[in-house]
């Protein structure tokens, strides 16, 4: 159990949520919540844009 950052209303699992995002080579990569780098370590573009998709991610596991 880990606190998320964004999801200011409770306690969330957020590192155990894996998500598709778009990496700065324009090719799907997993990511987890809030991270700024893919699994793979590939840079994420459009940080903002893929916060709203992990924000939905995380309500998921809050508690």
């Amino acid at each position: 159990m880990a606190y998320c950052e964004i999801c200011n209303e409770g306690i969330c699992e957020c590192d155990k949520v894996i998500i598709d995002c778009v990496g700065v080579d324009d090719r799907r990569h997993r990511c987890e919540p809030h991270k700024d780098t893919a699994k793979c370590g590939m840079k994420v573009k459009r940080k903002k844009n893929i916060d709203k998709i992990n924000l939905a991610g995380c309500w998921e596991c809050t508690y």
